[in-house]
């Protein structure tokens, strides 16, 4: 009975610890496409002022 419960135990706490290293490692992915989307917004803009210089250049 009491390997049954220190079984149980054993379970949960592995559990739990799969839990919160999921939780961990989906902040940490979290960031990462942040920091990805950030970099990439960026670009994008520094294109379309660089666009919007040279057409506008360009049109007139």
């Amino acid at each position: 009975m009491i390997q049954a419960l220190f079984s149980r135990v054993s379970f949960f706490r592995q559990r739990a610890v799969a839990l919160f290293y999921r939780a961990d490692q989906l902040k940490a992915d979290y960031g990462e496409r942040r920091e990805r989307w950030n970099q990439v917004i960026a670009e994008h803009k520094m294109d379309q002022q660089k666009g919007t210089s040279t057409s506008s250049a360009g049109g007139a």
